[in-house]
């Protein structure tokens, strides 16, 4: 240990024991068995890596006098105490515990490919894929789709798998070739693992006729279990995906 202190206009026998400096100090340090009471102080606009005092043995309390000044010893006949500033790093804390779950749990995705709808009435296609979800449960589900819809044909749209109501929209018949909006929104059921979609079907087998960008968001909204474990859910069967003004 050793080292220069922070530098003041004090000079080594600037002594500080003034009655209103001893009292408000005299408290914050007694030092061996006669005890060493602190009568100075190593403020400064200066931060050094270490403290250096002087201590006179023998008197009780003995007045401490913090060296200011780069380069300043001890007088004779003193005791050097040094102590760092700053102390070592203490052991890092246990680990705290498990948080609670979070307000939700769901999935999102994006798509900005082109996918043609171009099957006819009786052929699906899935046209944009969630990622898999992370709990079984049911999920409120949202998605819109841009879609390029030939002229005269028609497009119908819904969530899979295992819808508990109705999701499907429709568009059309397109007066001319043009691109048109479609929402979707409605509740499906999940089980972990399992992947949200949107799967669209055409009137007329039209090869014009193909999504383009488009998003879908899975919250959950329902996960009540009996007993331990993971829910399995059971689906029930998926109305087939019709357009209803064929």
């Amino acid at each position: 240990m050793g080292g220069s202190l922070i530098n003041s206009a004090a000079g080594t026998a600037g002594w500080l024991r003034r009655g209103s400096l001893w009292t408000a100090v005299a408290g914050l340090a007694v030092l061996a068995s006669g005890g060493v009471a602190l009568a100075g102080t190593a403020t400064s606009t200066t931060t050094t890596a270490q403290i250096e005092a002087c201590y006179l043995p023998g008197s009780n309390p003995s007045a401490l006098k913090v060296l200011h000044k780069a380069g300043s010893t001890c007088p004779k006949g003193d005791q050097t105490l040094v102590w760092n500033t700053t102390g070592p790093r203490g052991k890092r804390g246990p680990q705290g515990v498990q948080g609670p779950d979070g307000l939700s749990t769901g999935v999102s995705a994006g798509n900005l490919n082109h996918v043609p709808i171009d099957g006819g009435p009786n052929d699906p296609i899935t046209v944009m894929t969630g990622p898999a979800v992370p709990t079984s449960g049911v999920y409120y589900v949202s998605g819109s789709l841009t879609i390029e819809v030939a002229q005269s044909d028609f497009v119908g749209c819904s969530f899979s798998p295992g819808a508990s109501e109705p999701t499907s929209e429709e568009i059309g018949p397109a007066t001319a070739t043009q691109f048109e909006s479609m929402s979707l929104n409605g509740e499906i059921s999940l089980n972990a693992g399992q992947s949200p979609s949107i799967t669209c079907i055409d009137a007329n087998s039209n090869p014009t006729t193909q999504t383009g960008e488009g998003d879908l968001n899975a919250v959950l909204i329902n996960n009540s279990t009996v007993g331990p474990g993971t829910p399995t859910l059971r689906h029930e069967p998926n109305s087939p995906l019709k357009i209803k003004r064929l």
